[in-house]
């Protein structure tokens, strides 16, 4: 990032909607172990698709419905878990109902002795974090979703994991919002998926792709810098329970692909 700027770049944006407060890590990761999850009585799930978004997770929650008899209710997605579950509704009345103590969530979440909350991050695209994080951590007044034992039951995770470590590093996305970009830009993509800036058919925009996805971005771009997929390379990752892990290649990258930090070093040469 520091390369960018000293060439002269205005924004240098990390991908993905960001709306959340990055001070602290209970914001972002996962606060119990995946071993204490199975010892829930009570799931409550707010926009999220375990089965589909977080699969090793789902495995836990099976596990604590089928030897702990936990009750799973979910608001959001209809979808078809691997064990019983009830759906409180698919619109945010249905959510603020419960954190508001009127629906019948509330009653359980009174008499259980450890509840665990999970709310998906793609939540807060329909409403801002603060003032939601604001009226979950006031249903410590009449539950047991914090504890003095370490118990912590509020949880906000994302199923894209690969954001964790740029979280940890306070990297938080500003966005165009799908504003038209300024006449003659340049533009370095680096692993970007999707894109939510307009570029309009009168202006030049030089654009350069670094990744391995190979979608029509890479395809629209003018020069492709082919990099190595993490089976290809050796990577640090931050886990959902903040744990670092290291990974090893297990396949040799193709004959043009690179590393990401050779792309960039090499990249580099060409200005310094």
């Amino acid at each position: 990032m520091i390369f960018f700027h000293e060439i002269g770049s205005s924004f240098v944006i990390p991908q993905g909607f960001e709306n959340l407060d990055l001070d602290f890590r209970s914001s972002y990761l996962l606060n119990l172990s995946l071993d204490l999850i199975e010892k829930a009585d009570l799931f409550v799930l707010i926009g999220l698709n375990t089965r589909l978004e977080l699969p090793l997770l789902n495995l836990r929650l099976r596990k604590g419905f089928l030897y702990a008899n936990s009750l799973i209710i979910s608001f959001g997605y209809l979808t078809t878990l691997t064990y019983q579950y009830f759906q409180q509704g698919n619109n945010l009345n249905a959510v603020f109902k419960f954190l508001n103590g009127k629906s019948y969530v509330s009653k359980c979440l009174i008499g259980s002795k450890f509840p665990i909350i999970f709310v998906g991050t793609n939540s807060f695209k329909h409403f801002a974090y603060n003032s939601f994080a604001r009226q979950c951590y006031s249903l410590n007044k009449y539950s047991n979703l914090f504890s003095e034992t370490g118990w912590f039951g509020l949880n906000f995770i994302d199923s894209r994991i690969s954001l964790a470590a740029s979280r940890d590093l306070s990297l938080q996305y500003c966005g165009l919002n799908n504003l038209p970009l300024l006449q003659n830009s340049f533009i370095y993509l680096c692993g970007v998926e999707r894109l939510d800036f307009l570029c309009t058919k009168d202006t030049f925009n030089f654009k350069i792709f670094q990744g391995h996805s190979g979608d029509s971005i890479a395809f629209s771009s003018d020069i492709i810098f082919p990099g190595c997929t993490f089976v290809e390379k050796e990577s640090l990752y931050v886990s959902l329970e903040g744990k670092v892990q290291k990974t090893k290649f297990l396949l040799n990258a193709p004959s043009l692909a690179r590393l990401d930090w050779k792309i960039v070093a090499g990249f580099r040469i060409f200005f310094f």
